[in-house]
């Protein structure tokens, strides 16, 4: 099943810690693409005990400052500029923890892609791996 997240694509961040409590910037904003990304579910089983492949595209947005014609030229191309690769798929990852599978240790391939878009949007699958 492909998942479709329709917000802009967020990179995992650290969490900040005070002098007696650690605070998570990111809460409302993971509870938010949860709730959507259990929307998309349809009650199927968490998977459990079996490898996992993710794959995931995510679709950044263009600068504002950008002009149409260089808009046009870019939509769709690889976006090869911050945020890092890595940090976006953790959060993907974390996102579908207990939802989708039973933990992201499960996950044993990943194949993870930045695009330019005019429409920003986060896409992935998540399916059995092929030894």
């Amino acid at each position: 099943m492909i998942y479709i997240l329709r917000t802009e694509p967020t990179p995992k961040a650290s969490a900040r810690h005070g002098k007696y409590r650690v605070y998570d910037g990111q809460r409302g904003l993971r509870l938010i693409q949860r709730v959507n990304l259990e929307n998309q579910h349809d009650d199927r089983p968490m998977l459990k005990d079996i490898p996992l492949k993710m794959i995931v595209t995510f679709h950044l947005p263009m600068p504002v400052s950008w002009s149409n014609a260089k808009r046009k030229e870019r939509d769709g191309k690889l976006h090869t500029s911050k945020p890092d690769t890595s940090n976006m798929t953790k959060w993907i990852e974390d996102l579908c923890t207990q939802l989708v599978y039973y933990d992201d240790c499960l996950i044993a391939q990943t194949v993870a892609e930045k695009r330019w878009a005019s429409d920003p949007r986060t896409e992935f699958t998540i399916v059995p791996c092929d030894e």
